[in-house]
């Protein structure tokens, strides 16, 4: 396994998008657990994060309602993450106020809150983005065969 620079770690692609490109090549999961911990993944985390893209791409193709449920699902991790993050920034602004204002003897930054809220509204964003964008285009569904009820 060929060792990459860190900066060729930085310059690699998001996993968000690179795993469901390289499943819908048709890459073995191996290859792609190999392609994550040479950026740094754990095998459990890599494995994990494999599984569920396999997951996501199987309800994506499964049906037009299955689809829409995924976006719908990827809409509320970035709505949840942007509220986690908004928390955190609110519960830093009121424990300042306080300490400026005598109140409060310290004050208190929740940045891992706030860090968590971002992620989590990231990883919606970018699931949201990718099951939106034409890039499927040419991946979708063929129309469903009309049935005879004759």
């Amino acid at each position: 396994m060929k060792e990459l620079t860190p900066q060729e770690k930085f310059e690699a692609e998001d996993p968000e998008t690179m795993v469901p490109r390289a499943l819908m090549a048709g890459r073995t999961v191996e290859a792609i657990v190999e392609d994550l911990e040479q950026l740094d993944w754990s095998p459990a985390a890599a494995r994990s994060l494999v599984a569920r893209i396999a997951d996501d791409l199987r309800r994506y193709y499964e049906s037009p309602d299955s689809r829409l449920k995924l976006i719908k699902e990827a809409r509320k991790e970035l709505v949840g993450g942007i509220l986690i993050a908004l928390l955190g920034l609110c519960m830093t602004l009121i424990t300042i106020s306080g300490a400026i204002g005598g109140a409060l003897p310290v004050y208190v930054v929740t940045l891992g809150v706030i860090i968590c809220g971002l992620a989590l509204a990231s990883k919606g964003w970018n699931r949201s983005k990718l099951y939106r964008s034409e890039r499927f285009a040419p991946f979708t569904l063929p129309p469903s065969e009309p049935t005879n009820n004759a």
